[in-house]
């Protein structure tokens, strides 16, 4: 519900424009939420006519748009985590592959996990909660 009203009357343009949930006060606080990663609260008492504060949506905005983060598939967590493991990987390993497969394996993306097992990649590889990507498919 963050999405469709945490923005007051401002919510329809700024799911359109950021597609990530957010919740503002009169107070001048407004918080982000990044499903399955982050939450952002920003203070700035000056409002805009929405009574949403300016400076938190001008931050909150950039901030969006710098990480890539303005797609509304994030709300379901997918593409966070993709764009995660490819801002903190290095170039290509083993270990990076495996991550991806066990991607894959969440997004049931079977073209890419045809083309991984192909290649070689680990499928016996676990994740921080000691599953594979046959356990997350």
């Amino acid at each position: 519900q963050m999405l469709s009203c945490g923005m007051n009357t401002f919510s329809g343009k700024w799911a359109f424009e950021c597609g990530l949930p957010a919740k503002t006060s009169i107070s001048g606080v407004t918080i982000l939420v990044i499903p399955n990663h982050l939450g952002i609260a920003v203070y700035s008492p000056k409002l805009d006519k929405y009574f949403n504060s300016k400076k938190a949506h001008k931050f909150l905005t950039t901030f969006v748009k710098k990480f890539d983060y303005d797609s509304i598939d994030h709300v379901y967590g997918a593409g966070i985590m993709k764009k995660m493991i490819m801002k903190s990987m290095m170039p290509s390993n083993s270990q990076q592959d495996s991550i991806l497969l066990l991607y894959f394996a969440k997004t049931n993306n079977l073209r890419e996990i045809r083309r991984a097992v192909a290649k070689g990649m680990n499928v016996n590889h676990r994740d921080y909660d000691f599953r594979t990507a046959l356990h997350i498919a």
